[in-house]
């Protein structure tokens, strides 16, 4: 977790094979089953009680349970929602095995669930992971709407960031206003548009500062985080969250940047 001004960063790291054993952390609802209706080869309608909603989400593992309480040994995936009281899965099963199970289940089935399936969540080592965020968004969680999808403002961003790693070990001290060329040249490459010089001067303008709201947010999400990779509930960080509140350093009276140095 690091802070620079009104910018702020979250590295994430839980190795290359990290079990999540429960993405959401709720429990899953049971709902009422009308009927399996077999569409074509492995797919099956699943119609709900007339009224009742299911909460299933493409790619969910869905079962069945019988009106005796045991649960049907055959999972099966959902393939396409089509409203809130119908879906699509998928059965794996072979054909005379698939009329079978919607036959069996239409006569026994009383209701269905989401069933939490462990998921294996690959993660990159630092040096890698920022050298592929050069091409890879997937590599970044979004947390604002308006920023978080800028690919632009993450690229400069990131370079910010390791702009202001390479000058404190260079320089043994933070960048200020009279290092300006010096920390734009070494934040250069990172810059995929016009827009990058922009966000640098505004980096450079707080980043010797440590504003403590800023702190308070990244002090939570890191603390989630640990969590997180302790217990293998809620889905982590995957891999960096970028976010910064550059926004209040424009200042009403027009002036611009210099003054904001009485933020912090």
């Amino acid at each position: 977790v690091e802070t620079a001004g009104v910018f702020g960063r979250v590295f994430c790291d839980f190795g290359p094979s990290f079990q999540v054993h429960d993405a959401d952390g709720e429990i899953p609802l049971v709902t009422p089953l009308d009927q399996l209706v077999r569409r074509q080869d492995d797919l099956v309608d699943v119609h709900c009680v007339e009224g009742e909603r299911h909460d299933v989400s493409k790619e969910d593992t869905i079962q069945f349970q019988l009106r005796n309480g045991d649960f049907v040994e055959t999972h099966c995936v959902v393939t396409d929602v089509q409203n809130p009281f119908r879906f699509v899965v998928k059965v794996e099963s072979s054909d005379k095995e698939i009329g079978k199970f919607v036959e069996s289940t239409n006569e026994k089935a009383a209701s269905f669930r989401r069933v939490k399936v462990l998921q294996e969540v690959p993660f990159y080592p630092i040096e890698e992971a920022f050298a592929a965020a050069k091409n890879e968004g997937s590599l970044f969680s979004a947390c604002d709407l308006e920023k978080s999808f800028d690919s632009a403002r993450q690229s400069a961003s990131m370079s910010c960031f390791q702009a202001l790693s390479a000058f404190t070990q260079r320089e043994q001290r933070l960048p200020t206003l009279v290092d300006r060329d010096s920390f734009m040249e070494l934040a250069r490459e990172g810059w995929s548009s016009e827009g990058g010089e922009r966000i640098c001067e505004s980096f450079l303008h707080g980043c010797a500062a440590k504003f403590t709201p800023l702190h308070a947010v990244f002090g939570a999400i890191g603390a989630q985080e640990a969590l997180k990779a302790a217990t293998g509930l809620y889905f982590p960080v995957r891999q960096i969250l970028l976010y910064d509140c550059d926004e209040v350093l424009d200042m009403p009276n027009g002036e611009g940047l210099p003054e904001c140095r009485a933020l912090f």
